[in-house]
């Protein structure tokens, strides 16, 4: 329940602030799992294992889970996420509405929530989602206005 809400509602909240103040915001998750270890996350990704995806590090990084090494999949799938987040830092502004890149990743908008998913049940396909949580981020932003006060 906290991870939710720390890493779902409060981003989500602060990209609909964005909106708010006519500034876009782009809404993703990463679902995809290195290769060598899928066994020992059976319920997809944790909070942080995007980075080295996000930064296009894994020939970099320590091979980890006991010595699992990433894969030329992994590897291929690193270069199409910091893609991404290379359009991102280049390309957006509050005058764009969309991202070019293998799928076009549009801004955030009221009643038309779309959210990129990098990956798809732990494998390399990007995925655009229509109304992405959107039952799950309903419920706790309804538990924070009743439980957090600022």
């Amino acid at each position: 329940m906290a991870r939710d809400m720390a890493f779902s509602v409060v981003p989500w909240l602060v990209m609909r602030a964005q909106h708010n103040v006519g500034m876009p915001g782009w809404r993703y998750w990463f679902d995809y799992v290195s290769e060598n270890a899928r066994d020992l996350y059976p319920h997809g990704t944790w909070h942080g294992n995007e980075v080295p995806y996000v930064m296009n590090t894994l020939t970099h990084m320590p091979e980890g889970n006991d010595n699992r090494p990433y894969t030329a999949k992994d590897r291929a799938f690193s270069d199409r996420v910091s893609d991404y987040w290379f359009t991102f830092a280049r390309d957006a502004s509050e005058f764009t509405h969309t991202l070019k890149g293998e799928l076009a990743w549009p801004a955030w908008r009221a009643g038309e929530d779309v959210t990129l998913s990098l990956g798809d049940q732990q494998e390399d396909r990007l995925v655009l989602r229509h109304n992405f949580m959107k039952a799950r981020l309903r419920l706790f932003r309804l538990m924070m206005a009743k439980m957090v006060r600022l």
